[in-house]
């Protein structure tokens, strides 16, 4: 594999390893320069998308790598948006909902929307999502306890409806939108402005055969040490890639757990390829 180390004595080697979304990934350990929480990077004009821009490392300017792009996988800004977007529609929809509720309890009519917390999008939202990102997992895990109360506090209201104890639920629907439904805004508002405030990244300062370069991932784990027994090819063949060419050299099986490291193929993560989006 390009850029890999020699194999010791031993038929041991090492590489860092490093997650990106729920990914990992590795590269050989002789070609890192350094590490460390991605700065200042200044964009580059007509590079292509997966460029994130440049950077001063000392003296020498290098230019970034957005891994997640390069890879296929949304960038940190898309996928913040989408999070984004899923929140303020949740916090939209719960209030429709409750004036709704509202309304037919004012007209007196029988209630006629979902009520259980499971029917909402939000719901289903929190039951599929999964990230790398703990602090925004551990804000989402938070959302669980005030949107099941909303929900039982308005199913409070409309057994109120069946016994016909109309002014009853009203004044719950009014004093939710107080109390429970503004504790679930406050949660709301709080993975809103994680999202915002966005995920600090780290870089990794790669030796290239050109050129000092940089890769922008969400996370380093670790330092890998692995024997060449661990080591297999990559499973498609690169007339099977999109681009017909692998970014990947080879896969490391750890033997610490089942999670594979892709390790990546240094050179080409910086090569254009025919067809590549500018």
């Amino acid at each position: 594999m390009a850029g890999e180390s020699e194999p010791q004595s031993n038929g041991s080697s090492q590489l860092v390893a490093f997650g990106v979304g729920l990914r990992r990934f590795g590269v050989p350990i002789d070609v890192v320069l350094e590490m460390a929480p991605l700065g200042q990077v200044d964009p580059i004009p007509n590079a292509p998308r997966w460029i994130l821009g440049m950077m001063r490392l000392r003296e020498s300017v290098v230019p970034v790598l957005d891994l997640r792009v390069r890879l296929g996988m949304p960038s940190l800004v898309e996928e913040g948006a989408s999070i984004v977007a899923v929140v303020r529609e949740s916090r939209d929809e719960h209030a429709a909902w409750l004036r709704s509720l509202q309304a037919s309890c004012q007209d007196r009519r029988a209630v006629d929307v979902p009520v259980g917390a499971r029917s909402c999008k939000f719901a289903r939202f929190q039951l599929e999502f999964e990230s790398s990102d703990v602090k925004l997992m551990h804000l989402l895990e938070k959302l669980e306890a005030p949107h099941q109360r909303l929900h039982e506090a308005v199913r409070e209201a409309v057994d109120r409806t069946t016994c016909g104890d109309w002014d009853g639920a009203r004044a719950r629907l009014e004093s939710l939108r107080r109390t429970e439904f503004s504790a679930l805004l406050d949660r709301f508002d709080d993975v809103e402005t994680h999202v915002e405030e966005g995920q600090r990244r780290m870089a990794i300062v790669l030796r290239t055969q050109k050129r000092a370069a940089c890769i922008a991932v969400d996370r380093v784990e670790s330092v890998v040490g692995y024997e060449t027994s661990q080591v297999e090819a990559t499973p498609l063949e690169e007339e099977m890639m999109i681009d017909g060419r692998g970014l990947t050299a080879a896969v490391v099986k750890p033997l610490d757990d089942g999670r594979l490291i892709q390790v990546l193929d240094v050179e080409r993560l910086f090569e254009p390829y025919e067809g590549s989006e500018e």
